[in-house]
């Protein structure tokens, strides 16, 4: 995993930053920013990954499991991890 990369409790990678009460801006996921209050909430430790498959959420282009993955989702639960492939552009 990058040095960079920061994993939240939501399942996702961190992709945006939000303000906090005082004002300093703090990592987010703005995938869920507004469904729960995980979305702001960092992993220290995150899941081991080694072995697992993600797939695109739309065009269901399966790679290796990564961090680095656009809009990684992590989800133990479930047979394949989730990321976006750019499949459908990026704007």
């Amino acid at each position: 995993m990058s040095k960079d990369i920061i994993f939240m409790q939501c399942g996702h990678t961190a992709n945006a930053t939000t303000k906090n009460d005082d004002g300093n801006e703090i990592p987010c996921c703005v995938l869920c920013c507004s469904r729960n209050d995980l979305a702001s909430k960092t992993v220290v430790t995150p899941p081991d990954i080694t072995g697992r498959k993600a797939r695109c959420s739309y065009c269901y282009l399966t790679v290796n499991s990564d961090f680095d993955l656009a809009f990684f989702e992590c989800r133990p639960d479930h047979e394949f991890d989730c990321y976006y492939c750019g499949c459908r552009g990026w704007d």
